[in-house]
């Protein structure tokens, strides 16, 4: 049986009856929350807004979320006192928080500097390793209002690159889990599924995607390729017409758009069709021996049923870690392992 354990103040909290910590690679900041009865009076010594940080502990303590308490409830009965404890890891600040900066323009930076420079004003650390080029942005500009995390997933979809959250509060600037990144578990309908449901939704997916962009001229070129810029990706299997037309958010060029008018065609036909499963433990298992690795977002894995006729790899996009009164169990959230590919193609069909 695994323990959870919360560090707040140097001190170790545990013995909880009811646990959830939930890990997506889209939502970017990671959350959890316990629950227990407060037989001492420590657990109200926890208050809101102090730092902590999370472990599963089974052969080995694992951190897995490094941020804040941001709600604590309890109530008060004749016959017990109970407290449950919420929050979010560090990058939930880039979430909830607005992008302000004295200057609200980048001329001629580095992609990844200015990620870097949105990011440290929250004093979140940027791991740019996996980046496979940092090309010079023109022109950037802050949007009035909008958040950090939307400042930054606005440029990172030129790119093509996926923002993520570490363990360790870290946001990680990569792409999808390639074929050696795996899971040590294959997943099998009547051997360690609990549960699992389909479920494929079109509503947001087209047949072309058109990015335009609009740019003012240099004062040197003032062609058309210069001042309207324009890229389509299609949809194969989507045979009906179905067009979707963005406008550029900032200055762009073509290379720029194309990479943003495939990654909007990638991403929607990945998005489609969604597996949620559950399976009993938190850690995975090689021939029904558990390890000490968790399961984790962003990793490949082989998915079974043999009532739906599906034997293929897929990519694992979130992780839910439970404890209540069915155990411990894991839910994963499974999408086409092509959904965030690092250069998608003009021309997709998933």
């Amino acid at each position: 049986m695994s323990t959870v354990e919360i560090e707040i103040g140097g001190r170790l909290f545990s013995g909880w009856k009811s646990v959830r910590i939930d890990t997506d690679i889209e939502s970017l900041s990671s959350s959890f929350s316990v629950g227990a009865r407060d037989k001492d009076g420590l657990l109200s010594s926890i208050v809101a807004g102090t730092e902590c940080k999370v472990y599963i502990v089974d052969k080995t303590k694992k951190l897995v979320l490094d941020g804040h308490v941001v709600q604590r409830e309890r109530s008060l009965t004749s016959s017990a006192h109970d407290v449950s404890i919420s929050g979010n890891d560090k990058l939930a600040d880039l979430v909830d928080c607005s992008a302000i900066k004295s200057n609200r323009v980048w001329i001629k930076k580095k992609f990844t500097a200015i990620i870097k420079a949105v990011a440290s004003e929250f004093s979140i650390d940027v791991n740019t390793t996996a980046v496979a080029s940092d090309p010079i942005i023109d022109k950037y500009v802050l949007q009035t209002g909008e958040s950090a995390f939307d400042t930054i997933e606005r440029l990172c979809r030129t790119q093509g690159v996926l923002p993520i959250s570490s363990f360790d509060g870290k946001l990680i600037l990569s792409y999808a889990a390639t074929a050696a990144e795996r899971c040590v578990e294959n997943l099998v309908v009547g051997q360690n599924i609990l549960d699992i449901k389909e479920t494929s939704d079109w509503n947001e997916r087209f047949s072309q995607y058109i990015c335009i962009s609009q740019n003012a001229g240099n004062g040197k070129k003032w062609d058309a390729a210069i001042l309207q810029c324009k890229a389509v990706s299609s949809d194969a299997s989507v045979t009906r017409y179905r067009p979707k037309l963005f406008t550029a958010e900032n200055r762009s060029d073509n290379a720029m758009l194309v990479k943003r008018a495939n990654w909007e065609a990638q991403v929607r036909a990945g998005r489609s069709t969604t597996y949620s499963l559950s399976v009993y433990g938190w850690f995975q298992k090689i021939a029904g021996i558990p390890t000490t690795t968790l399961w984790e977002k962003n990793k490949r894995i082989n998915l079974k049923v043999d009532a739906w006729d599906i034997d293929e790899e897929l990519l694992v996009t979130s992780v839910s870690y439970s404890l209540d009164d069915n155990g411990e169990i894991t839910s994963l959230t499974l999408r086409h392992p092509d959904t965030y590919l690092k250069d998608p193609t003009a021309s997709i069909s998933i």
